[in-house]
């Protein structure tokens, strides 16, 4: 009984083990920003989306890559958290009355040192 339970013990180690490695890290949900909420989603083609939110309104819905309308969205999370954080310095009280999608020029992707996926 000991001899199972020694050989048993490694073996669940590493599959537990293998199993917290392949596990993909949370994305935080919600970031507060400017009186706004900003929340990270994934696309279907593992590229990153936000919504932005206004007292609790959904002003901005962004899937696609708002730089090149690639329906890949944003590469990575912090580029997606980036390019939120300068839509909702740059949104208008005209802008918070209803939801819509927003290109943003390449040159701000520029400036925020962010890859387009072109």
């Amino acid at each position: 009984m000991k001899r199972r339970f020694l050989l048993l013990t490694p073996l669940l180690a590493l599959s537990f083990l293998s199993h917290a490695q392949s596990a993909s890290p949370a994305i935080p949900t919600e970031i507060q920003f400017n009186g706004h909420s900003i929340r990270l989603f994934q696309t279907l083609n593992h590229g990153f989306g936000y919504d932005i939110y206004y007292k609790n309104a959904l002003v901005v819905h962004q899937d696609v890559n708002p730089y090149n309308k690639s329906t890949e969205g944003i590469k990575n999370k912090d580029d997606a958290i980036k390019t939120a954080k300068w839509q909702v310095l740059h949104l208008s009280p005209a802008d918070r009355q209803q939801m819509k999608k927003q290109a943003i020029p390449i040159e701000v992707a520029q400036q925020l040192n962010i890859q387009t996926n072109l």
